[in-house]
């Protein structure tokens, strides 16, 4: 039985993340697609208009009317991305949120516990639109397309008035569009860690789990206070870290029989499909000497 309660523990709290990143290609193809039909359109403006010491040379009359034409290009485009973004995400948290909880059930079908309470999509919806800091998820999604959009706005501002050679134009297009994918992983995955950890604490509360052990990601990437916690068990009314602690942060509470318990093995994420005898973090770091 612990083989099999510690395997799908962690399945159940890595179920978030395996949606995510099939999900979330489709956006990344949108946002690729933007990107070409921007940097496409300022080729066509490089070739039609004169070029001076790497500087377009404009008429203010050329200007405003390129200006539009970008701008409407890049405001459409971010349109777009945000409305694939907002119903791909709540899409992605609804069956994090949903299917995480069931196979939680499921879990506990195989060993004591008979009697299992369902998550009620009202309660599921809740635990989704939680405000944050005065905001839900799809204002901190809406805020982070305004920023890219102002970004990319300033910019092509910049090169039509000879403030951004051509040659440099591109590769700021370029960076910007990586950063929007970026923050769109982050944003996903920080919320999937989110409504995941609310829905950890709903289940323990109705099926009286007691204990819970902290989990952090065996790699160079964790960051101090995550290692330190690693391996760490709580009681479910003691003070302990709110998850996520931070954007993209990986670390989740796996739900324990008892204080006692422990897996038997753990993965090591500098090793591909490498799993080692349960260790916690500093104890692998100086085995490891990382």
């Amino acid at each position: 039985m612990n083989k099999i309660y510690e395997q799908l523990m962690i399945e159940a709290n890595l179920l978030g993340y395996n949606i995510s990143n099939k999900e979330l290609k489709k956006i990344y193809k949108l946002q690729k697609s933007n990107r070409d039909k921007l940097l496409n359109e300022l080729a066509l403006i490089v070739l039609k208009y004169n070029i001076k010491e790497e500087k377009i040379t404009l008429s203010n009359n050329d200007r405003k009317k390129l200006k539009q034409k970008l701008d409407e290009i890049i405001t459409d485009g971010l349109q777009l991305e945000f409305d694939l973004e907002k119903e791909t995400t709540k899409e992605v948290l609804y069956q994090a949120t949903d299917e995480g909880y069931k196979l939680r059930n499921y879990i506990l079908l195989l060993g004591t516990i008979a009697i299992i309470t369902p998550l009620t999509k009202k309660d599921l919806w809740k635990i989704i639109n939680a405000v944050v800091d005065g905001e839900i998820w799809s204002d901190r999604l809406w805020s982070n397309k305004k920023v890219i959009e102002k970004d990319l706005k300033k910019m092509i501002h910049d090169f039509l008035n000879g403030k951004i050679s051509v040659n440099k134009i591109y590769k700021e297009i370029n960076n910007k569009y990586s950063k929007n994918a970026y923050n769109t992983k982050r944003l996903t995955e920080t919320e999937i860690a989110r409504v995941q950890e609310a829905a950890n604490k709903e289940f323990n509360k109705q099926h009286g789990i007691q204990w819970v052990l902290y989990c952090a990601t065996l790699d160079s990437k964790t960051c101090t206070k995550c290692a330190e916690d690693d391996g760490r068990v709580f009681h479910v009314d003691d003070v302990m870290p709110t998850l996520p602690r931070h954007p993209l942060d990986r670390c989740c509470y796996i739900s324990i029989p008892n204080q006692d318990w422990r897996p038997k093995k753990r993965r090591d994420n500098t090793k591909v499909n490498t799993k080692i005898d349960w260790k916690d973090y500093n104890s692998w770091k100086q085995e490891n000497n990382m």
